[in-house]
């Protein structure tokens, strides 16, 4: 009901029906027509802009179909799973997973990064609905390793990020290539 123009439960609603719905007019007329993307879509445009994602699961029992889809897409690295599965080291003890700390945006300090760096875990903060791009910014000039926001055109307009268009298939060669243009490009700058 928050972000699109569906009603209910998105848990009770197969992915076609999803589809139908407007993800983006609640936001701005110009994202009108937006579409809810796939789970995989969503970990190819991380892998592509070398982006972390916060994995908040609220249902029990799927996390079969989520870790082989992570795994696929080379994102183990960079995804902090979170509500139902925060315990998945128990499911899957090889697993490397990604540890956080969660501080408001105003109390990160040199000491904590050093902290985090020690412990190898990572520092949150959270924007969740705010869409301050100043406060963003600090936010990442104190390097907080993660920020948790519900405006990614907000992540995008600040790093200059454009929205996949296509869908990328997780094809090693693919990864490799995304990555090495990426590269070629920081040489440039």
């Amino acid at each position: 009901d928050r972000t699109t123009d569906g009603k209910g439960r998105v848990d009770l609603l197969m992915y076609d029906e999803l589809r139908l719905y407007d993800a983006g007019s609640w936001r701005n007329k110009q994202f009108k027509d937006e579409k809810v993307p796939l789970l995989s879509e969503v970990l190819a445009f991380c892998k592509a802009n070398e982006l972390k994602l916060i994995l908040d699961v609220k249902q029990f029992g799927i996390e079969k179909h989520i870790i082989p889809l992570v795994k696929k897409y080379d994102m183990l690295n960079l995804v902090y799973f979170w509500g139902a599965l925060r315990n998945i080291k128990q499911l899957e003890p090889n697993l490397p997973i990604n540890s956080l700390i969660s501080v408001k945006y105003d109390e990160i300090t040199l000491d904590m990064r050093d902290y985090a760096n020690v412990e190898q875990t990572h520092i949150m903060t959270s924007m969740i609905n705010s869409d301050d791009r100043e406060l963003l910014i600090n936010s990442i000039n104190k390097k907080a390793n993660i920020i948790a926001l519900n405006y990614p055109q907000l992540i995008m307009d600040v790093f200059h990020i454009e929205a996949l268009k296509e869908i990328i298939e997780p094809n090693s060669l693919d990864l490799m290539e995304m990555q090495s243009a990426k590269s070629g490009k920081d040489k440039n700058s």
